[in-house]
Order: C-alpha cells, then sequence, then structure tokens
C-alpha cells in the first residue's frame, strides 16, 4: 500500500488509496487496543493466580507447621502415656505388696483376736460363776480438770445425825478424790445461809476453802461478810400502842385505837427477821431482812389472802432492785432481773427457767461436775442440760435402787454411766442387776476415812 501510494500520479486514486490506508491503520490500532485489552486482564488474571498460589502455599507451610507441632504433642502424649502407665505399673505392684502384707498382718491378727475372745469367754464365765455378771465395775474416774458442786435444794441449821454423817462422807469423798475443794450449790431462797455456812465449817463439815453458791445470793450480789450500817427505823407516836416481848423488843404496833400497823418478828440474836404491815386489819406487806441486816424481800399480799403473795421485790445490798417475781391469780408466774440501771434485762415464765439459766451461768462457763442425789426434785431438769462441759455425777443409797433413772442407767439406756453409791450392799444390789460395764465409787464411812 505504501508503494502505490507513493508510485500513484492521479490524485483521486491516490486519495483512495490514501483512505484504504488510513482504514487499514484504525483496524491495526482496534486489533492493537484489543490485544492491550486482553493483554491487561492476562495480566491481571496472572497476578490474581500468583496472589492465590501465594496463599496456598503459605497455607501448605502453616498446615504442616501444624501437622509438625500435632505430630511433636503425640510423640510427648505418647511418652507421657507411656510413662504415667510405667508409674501405674509400679503403684500398682506397691498396692498389691501392700495387700499381701496386710493380709498376712490381719491373719496373725485374726488368730491372736481368737485366742483373746477365748480368754475373754473364760473370764465372763468366771465372773458369771463367781460374781452372777460378766459386766465389769470400776471406780469413778474424777476429772482433776473440771470444777466439782454439790447440790443440795437447800441448806438446812439443824441436821439430824443421819443427815450429817451423809454430808461428811460425800464432802470427804470429794475431798479424797478432787484434788481442788469441792464447793456446794444450792437454789432456795435462805436467808440465814451465811450463819448455816458458818456452822457447818464449825462442825467441820465443809473446809473453809470450800465455795459455797446460792441462786438468790448471786442474783442479789449480797457479799460474804458484809453487815448492814444501820438498822431499820421503826415509826415513833406518842398516841400509838407498842407491845414488847420479855427482851423489850417491840413485837407490835398499833394505832390509838388499837387498829394493826405492823407487827415484828426477831432472830434469835436480836436482830429484826421481817416486819409485817397493816391496813386496817390486813396485812398488806412483809420486809423481809436477812441475817446481815439488810433488806432483802418486800412481799406484798393478797388482801383477800393474807398467806397469799401477789408480789415479790429482791434487793441489792445497796438497796437496787434485782429482781421481781409477780404472781397471778391463776398460778401465773414472770420474774423480771433488773440491773442497776434498773434495766430489764432477762424474763422467765418459770422457776425451772430462771433455775435453768443461773445453772448454766455458774456450771457452764467452765468444765464443771454436778454431784446430786439421784432422787432429787431438778434431776431431770439437770440431767437434759448436761453437755461436753457440763456433767452429772449421780448419788444412790438403797432407796433409790427402784428410781427410774437407776434403772435406766443400769441397763444402758441412759447417758449417764457413772455413780456414787452410799455403801457396798448399794453396789451388790447395781451389779446384780447392770447390762453395761460402769463407774461405781461407794462413798467412805468416817471411820474408815479416819
Amino acid at each position: 500500500m505504501r508503494k502505490a501510494i507513493q508510485g500513484e500520479q492521479d490524485l483521486k486514486k491516490l486519495f483512495v488509496l490514501m483512505k484504504q490506508q488510513e482504514k487499514q491503520a484504525q483496524d491495526l490500532y482496534q486489533k492493537s487496543d484489543s490485544i492491550n485489552s486482553e493483554l491487561v486482564k492476562l495480566q491481571k488474571r496472572e497476578q490474581t493466580e500468583t496472589r492465590e498460589r501465594s496463599r496456598k502455599e503459605h497455607a501448605i507451610t502453616s498446615a504442616e507447621k501444624d501437622l509438625h507441632t500435632a505430630q511433636d504433642a503425640l510423640v510427648a502424649y505418647d511418652r507421657k502415656t507411656k510413662s504415667a502407665q510405667d508409674e501405674q505399673e509400679r503403684s500398682l505392684n506397691l498396692i498389691n505388696q501392700k495387700i499381701n502384707r496386710l493380709q498376712h498382718d490381719y491373719d496373725q491378727n485374726a488368730t491372736i483376736v481368737t485366742g483373746l475372745q477365748q480368754k475373754i469367754e473364760g473370764i465372763d464365765a468366771k465372773l458369771k460363776s463367781d460374781y452372777g455378771t460378766t459386766h465389769l465395775v470400776s471406780p469413778v474416774e474424777f476429772d482433776q480438770s473440771a470444777k466439782y458442786f454439790l447440790f443440795s435444794t437447800d441448806l438446812i441449821q439443824s441436821l439430824s445425825a443421819e443427815e450429817k454423817a451423809s454430808m461428811e462422807m460425800i464432802m470427804g469423798l470429794l475431798k479424797d478424790e478432787v484434788k481442788d475443794a469441792a464447793n456446794v450449790i444450792t437454789v432456795n431462797y435462805n436467808d440465814s445461809l451465811p450463819e448455816i455456812w458458818n456452822s457447818y465449817q464449825s462442825a467441820g463439815l465443809v473446809q473453809k476453802h470450800t465455795g459455797l453458791y446460792n441462786m438468790y445470793y448471786t442474783i442479789q450480789a449480797k457479799v460474804p461478810g458484809a453487815v448492814a450500817k444501820t438498822k431499820p427505823e421503826l415509826p415513833d407516836n406518842p398516841a400509838w400502842q407498842y407491845k414488847r416481848n420479855a427482851d423489850k423488843q417491840i413485837v407490835s404496833i398499833a394505832d390509838d385505837e388499837g387498829n394493826p400497823i405492823m407487827t415484828l418478828k426477831y432472830r434469835k440474836n436480836g436482830a429484826i427477821w421481817y416486819m409485817t404491815y397493816f391496813n386496817g386489819s390486813i396485812a398488806t406487806r412483809r420486809d423481809v431482812y436477812d441475817a446481815a441486816g439488810f433488806l432483802s424481800v418486800t412481799q406484798y399480799l393478797d388482801r383477800t389472802n393474807n398467806s397469799q403473795v401477789t408480789l415479790e421485790n429482791f434487793y441489792r445490798p445497796d438497796h437496787s432492785l434485782a429482781m421481781v417475781k409477780q404472781y397471778g391469780s391463776n398460778h401465773e408466774l414472770s420474774i423480771q432481773l433488773v440491773n442497776k440501771e434498773e434495766a430489764i434485762t432477762n424474763v422467765f415464765h418459770s422457776e425451772a427457767q430462771l433455775l435453768n439459766w443461773w445453772l448454766a451461768s455458774v456450771l457452764q462457763q467452765q468444765k464443771s461436775v454436778l454431784v446430786m442425789g439421784v432422787n432429787s426434785p431438778l434431776f431431770d431438769q439437770c440431767l437434759k442440760a448436761t453437755n461436753d462441759n457440763f456433767h452429772l455425777l449421780p448419788i444412790v443409797s438403797a432407796d433409790d435402787l427402784n428410781d427410774q433413772h437407776v434403772q435406766d442407767i443400769i441397763n444402758g439406756k441412759s447417758k449417764l454411766s457413772s455413780l456414787v453409791v452410799t455403801d457396798h450392799d448399794v453396789q451388790t444390789a447395781i451389779e446384780k442387776q447392770m447390762t453395761r460395764d460402769l463407774e461405781i465409787t461407794v462413798m467412805p464411812t468416817a471411820e474408815v476415812r479416819a
């Protein structure tokens, strides 16, 4: 085409040839663009395939690493499993060896036990033949770490010979068996208690350092040896009538018309014991003084029945109110304890509740053993209150052998297994009935202790 154009002289033909050449050039351009476009696509596809190949190669590399890691872990697990299996086999061998030794020891012990059982059966047969029982009796084991208390509802001034002997026996036993002096605990109101206690000490029934605990003395915070500095004041009216006894003590006071105002009762030492006040001819109030001269109780009397007390106020030596007892018409009872700030601290609705509270405050603050007669009316309450720090040691006499508590102890139905008995005949009677091993100690008589 180029040569044709160069050799053509005719302009028209030349123009036609040029148009043809232009068209051929455009076709070539279009083919070139198409080729370039296809080339770009091929380049992009190559780049995409290169990236995909790179990603797959990376994934393959990661998978290979994970595979190597898993293979390493599997190898380590195999080693660990093999080690554990070896250790388990060693432990099993040791256990089997121990089992074999234990079986050998068991066989030996079984032979020994059989021999001992035969001996025990022989001893039981001998016991049954000689003593009528196969159960053993041993002396009471007194706990030297515990504090011992001898329980008595009250103390009386004049003891019979039998009561005195019993007191000497039980206190003598506790003196012999307990390293620390035993204590005596009482629960009844007794405004002559210090005098009685002094007489017991003088008679040698209790030691000088034997402790005495009384529920009312504790609640009223009375101090041993303290004496009132003043005496009760009596009304002085020249118009009233004053009656005196042989000791010149005023025993009654009446108004000018002979109506009673008050009567007075004296102790043997001349101190006022109590004064009863009247309203008209009716006794309405009574003030009771203890042996130390302190006002101890004020009793308010029923106007329709002077023998019936409706209200009692108990005082401390400083005259502050310590306790109030209020008695209802249908035997209801309300007991209130009052502190020195006159605030009520405790309320009880029976004497039993008050007693349980006080016994707990005295006996359960340390390890304690309460020694008391099995026939005491408070035995049930004290037995129910026993625990790890508070134990009960019953005293049994011949008259108590049929007591239900004694029978329960003998037959193994009671948690108690230790007894103090008054003589050997009581111990013999118990031995013939008992169905369990017991601890029994006989109280020594004064002659034996001497």
